[in-house]
């Protein structure tokens, strides 16, 4: 016979002793092992490396855009270059973005008689040119593009193509630098 238990004449104590008993052995067979424990931490940690890698890849085929303007009142064009802005196309050099594709935007008014002309340089290299051929008072300008590996200035400067000067209005230059690796 076995050791006496309180209210062990009751049967539903007796049934609900019992029933504890077998759930904890149930609960006690289901616990995970160390080993266990230690495999799903594994597969857990490769995952998120596998995820981290992913994410590193996505950001690099994705461009990033950064854009600067800036913009002159002008003046009198003369023979000589004379510098009208200057701005500086910066490449996003995260998550290995090598190049950069650069846009160029300029506008001008032509501010009286004379053929002005426009010309771009990107770090020092010619990129395109603009020529006022317009009438008093009309705008000219264009676009232009070009990639760069490094950090580069971008002037925009002015001459008159005449022997008398040739006067520009307000001049606008906007630069859209589009990174990619």
């Amino acid at each position: 016979m076995g050791r006496y238990q309180p209210g062990g004449l009751d049967g539903f104590l007796s049934c609900d002793r019992r029933d504890r008993r077998k759930e904890r052995e149930k609960n006690e067979a289901n616990r995970p092992t160390a080993t266990e424990i230690g495999q799903v931490t594994i597969k857990l940690a490769k995952l998120t490396k596998q995820l981290a890698l992913q994410q590193e890849q996505i950001r690099r085929a994705t461009p990033t855009v950064t854009v600067v303007s800036g913009s002159s009142p002008g003046g009198q064009l003369g023979a000589d270059w004379m510098s009208l802005i200057s701005l500086s196309a910066a490449r996003d050099t995260s998550y290995q973005k090598g190049r950069a594709l650069v846009l160029i935007s300029v506008s001008a008014v032509k501010d009286g008689d004379g053929i002005p002309l426009l010309e771009c340089l990107v770090g020092g290299s010619r990129i395109t040119s603009f020529p006022g051929s317009t009438g008093i008072g009309d705008s000219f300008g264009g676009t232009g593009a070009t990639m760069i590996t490094s950090n580069q200035r971008v002037e925009l400067r002015g001459k008159s193509t005449v022997e008398s000067p040739s006067p520009v209005g307000d001049v606008h230059m906007s630069v859209t630098v589009v990174s990619i690796a």
